[in-house]
């Protein structure tokens, strides 16, 4: 192991810059210091003191200078840009592009929107940010994870109404981002089950194209609130967010209130307990539930209607901090 790798491990904050190569400038700064030291050195010899073997010298270092970062021919390459998003530049519609893959974030697509001007589903950010739709709403979940999220939900039957939704227009799969394995084979089963028998927009070797349809009838389904929702965990054969310290929020959309309940499946450590607030915000404390527990909670008695007639349930876990973890969230009979 280097010295980096050992202060990655032992020092807390030093893992944010995840890569050496970050430190090079201040390296470059350090050595330029040096350098300068040296050519101070260097002036003050007594056959240098002379105006014009002082400047002979200074031309000297950078030629020097000039020649070691010389760059010749200098490299040139056009930008790994399709053709395509040429065309969608021109094409109707002030939505979003959804590009796919997404299980990480790809900087190359912010290249592709220089070109095509649309806004972007998911674009590139340094850090994970747990408030981004990518983490709280399902489709988007299933893209990013290659897999189901706690949110318990067919992501094929509500994929039109949540891109709908997300104010979707366009979803362009690369298959040149994706060469092989899970990451090909879920991202392109999931599109084909979202859009089904629909022709595509455009395909060739490396795009697949497809421009949303018309929503004729919307699917309920459920997207996590912005705030105190740990990260998605797996942990042999569960997988589950930790409720953090503060309310967290679930919020349903296309709901019929009055038939239908939100099922709830959750784990907590023997000192914490699950408060959930109803529509009056009045909390109802359930017991430690250490082997796990499940709940339904009809929308008619624990959903808060909201301007947008979307329903927010309201969840907090008291108690040892970290110790209630959310398994699955879904629909149930009232």
């Amino acid at each position: 192991p280097t010295l980096f790798s050992l202060l990655n491990r032992t020092v807390p904050f030093m893992s944010i810059s995840r890569s050496v190569s970050r430190y090079a400038l201040m390296v470059q700064f350090a050595i330029a210091v040096l350098a300068a030291i040296g050519l101070k050195t260097v002036f003050a010899r007594p056959n240098l003191r002379g105006k014009r073997a002082a400047n002979g010298m200074a031309a000297f270092c950078c030629a020097v200078l000039l020649f070691e970062y010389w760059v010749a021919p200098y490299p040139l390459s056009p930008p790994d840009t399709p053709e395509f998003y040429q065309a969608l530049r021109t094409m109707p519609g002030s939505g979003s592009v959804l590009n796919l893959p997404m299980n990480y974030d790809r900087p190359g697509y912010l290249l592709y929107q220089t070109v095509h001007q649309k806004p972007l589903t998911v674009a590139y950010i340094s850090r994970d940010d747990p408030r981004t739709l990518t983490e709280r709403a399902p489709v988007l979940q299933h893209f990013r994870h290659l897999g189901p999220d706690i949110i318990n939900v067919d992501p094929g039957q509500v994929g039109l109404t949540v891109l709908h939704d997300l104010q979707v227009d366009y979803v362009v799969l690369d298959r040149y981002k994706m060469p092989g394995g899970l990451e090909r084979e879920y991202t392109s089963a999931l599109a084909q089950a979202i859009f089904g028998n629909r022709a595509p927009l455009f395909e060739d070797e490396r795009l697949t194209v497809y421009q949303m349809p018309a929503v004729d009838s919307a699917e309920p389904y459920i997207v996590l609130g912005p705030l105190n929702w740990g990260p998605y965990q797996q942990a042999e054969d569960r997988q589950f967010r930790t409720l953090l310290e503060g309310p967290a929020t679930v919020q349903v959309y296309h709901a019929q209130r009055a038939q239908m309940a939100l099922h709830i499946r959750y784990r907590t450590s023997p000192d914490a307990v699950l408060q959930v607030y109803d529509s009056h915000g009045n909390a109802q404390v359930y017991s430690p539930a250490p082997t796990g527990a499940e709940l339904e909670l009809p929308l008619s008695q624990y959903g808060v209607l909201q301007a947008d007639g979307s329903l927010i349930v309201k969840l907090q876990g008291t108690g040892l901090l970290h110790g209630v973890e959310i398994e699955e969230i879904g629909f149930g009979a009232p």
